[in-house]
Parts: structure tokens; C-alpha cells; sequence
């Protein structure tokens, strides 16, 4: 079973083309579960206008402490954690809200799936129109270079991976206040030796938009304090070897 699992907040102007091309990949068996962070527009009439069965939508309020530093990432994140917290699938795709994904994203992600835990896939960047701005965002041997890169910044967006029911039972819950919730998922897996897979092949339209959470978040977090980026990282290298150290105690 594969469980799609999406965050939402006033994403009206484009979740129907991303939600027309998530269905027909999915069989009768697999889900699509929404969080959505109290809407105003008109994102929960668009998707409750599908009338299908699969479509399953869970409402989120944000319980932690309000932040001045990267707000929009800690809203994000909890956002996500609802969503995959209510999935059943043994296989779990992560989805933005105004992407469109290709017509075999998940027959393609599924193969690797079958031997790794943690995938993630090209992408091709698109302007608000679907003109195509950049045919591959990533090199060939990205997944090197990402697994580098991701002891830095967030080398695996979301929109791009899909996870096995074990890498995100690991990863649940979430610790309290975590920024980026697929950093958190990427390098627990790195940090496990779990079996990790990239795709060269673009697999998503990657819409950039000027109301974009992730780039408008994304550039918050960097103008943060680097005092506080390195406390962040720190603390949050101590929260991954930590749940780490409890996995591989539970397992023997």
C-alpha cells in the first residue's frame, strides 16, 4: 500500500493539477492523505470536489511554541508530521502542494523502493506558467554529493523522496520544534546506514512561484544568526544519534 502524504495552506491556485497527477498513479488501495493548516482560500472545496475515496483530509494546528527564527519551517514540519502520522501505506511519498508529478513517478520510485528505504528523485523546474525554467536541477552523481551536502543545508527536499514504513517509523515522532522534517528523515537514514537510492531521471515538475513555503521559509532560515545555525545543528546532531543509539538498542 502507498500512502501520499501532502501538506496544505491556501495552495487553491495550483493542487488541482498536482492532485490530477498523483490519482491515476495510485491504485484503489493506496491513499492520499492531506494535512491541511487552515486553509482560507479555496483548497479544501478543490480537493473535497474529487469526490474520491482515497483523498483522506486531516486538519492541523500548529501546538508548539511560536518562533521568531524560521517560523514558516516549524509550521512545515508539524504540518507533514500530521499527515504521516495518519498514513498506513508500507511505502510513504512525500508531496508538495503546487508541484505536478510525472506520469510514472511512482511505478519508477517504487522499483528502488523494493531494496532501499530512502529515494529520491531528479526534478525539473517550472515557472508559475509550467514554462520550464530548468530541465535538471541536480547532477548525475547527486547522491554523493548530497549525502555531503546534507550535513549542511537540506540536501533532499520532500517533494523529491519517497521512504519505506521502516525509515518512517524511525523517524516518528518528530522532536519537538525540528525545522526541516526531510533533513531530519535523510540524515537518519545516513546516519543508519540504511540503503539509499537516486534517481537521475526527472520525476516532479518543481513549480517556483513567488508564494512558494519552502523557498520563502528556506530563505528565512539562512538569514538567521549563525550563532544560532550552529547551536540548530548541534542540538539537532545530538537529537539524530541519540534516536540512532534507542533504534539499534531495539533491534538487538
Amino acid at each position: 500500500m502507498i500512502s501520499v502524504c501532502m501538506a496544505t495552506y491556501n495552495g487553491g491556485k495550483y493542487i488541482r493539477e498536482q492532485i490530477d497527477s498523483i490519482l491515476p498513479q495510485l491504485s484503489s488501495a493506496d491513499e492520499l492523505i492531506i494535512s491541511d493548516d487552515g486553509s482560507t482560500d479555496d483548497t479544501i472545496e478543490i480537493i473535497t470536489s474529487f469526490n474520491d475515496s482515497r483523498i483522506k483530509i486531516f486538519h492541523h494546528k500548529y501546538q508548539g511554541k511560536r518562533h521568531k527564527l524560521s517560523p514558516s519551517h516549524y509550521f512545515v514540519t508539524s504540518n507533514f508530521e500530521n499527515a504521516l502520522k495518519n498514513a498506513k501505506g508500507d511505502y510513504i511519498f512525500l508531496s508538495d502542494q503546487d508541484d505536478i508529478w510525472s506520469k510514472n513517478k511512482v511505478s519508477v520510485m517504487m522499483r528502488e523502493l523494493q531494496h532501499c528505504d530512502f529515494v529520491m528523485s531528479n526534478r525539473t523546474n517550472i515557472d508559475a506558467k509550467n514554462n520550464v525554467l530548468l530541465e535538471k536541477a541536480y547532477p548525475s552523481n547527486y547522491i554523493n554529493r548530497g549525502l555531503f551536502t546534507n550535513l549542511f543545508r537540506n540536501g533532499f527536499p520532500g517533494c523529491h523522496i519517497a521512504i519505506t514504513r521502516k525509515l518512517l517509523n524511525y523517524s516518528m515522532p518528530f522532536p519537538p520544534d525540528l525545522i526541516l522534517h526531510d533533513t531530519w528523515i535523510a540524515r537518519l537514514a545516513i546516519i543508519l546506514n540504511l540503503n539509499v537510492a537516486f534517481i537521475d531521471e526527472p520525476l516532479l515538475l518543481y513549480r517556483i512561484h513567488e508564494n512558494n513555503v519552502s523557498n520563502t521559509a528556506e530563505a528565512a532560515l539562512n538569514k538567521n544568526p549563525i550563532c544560532y545555525k550552529i547551536a540548530y545543528r548541534v542540538n539537532l546532531t545530538f537529537k539524530l544519534l541519540r534516536r540512532a543509539l534507542k533504534i539499534k538498542l531495539c533491534s538487538k
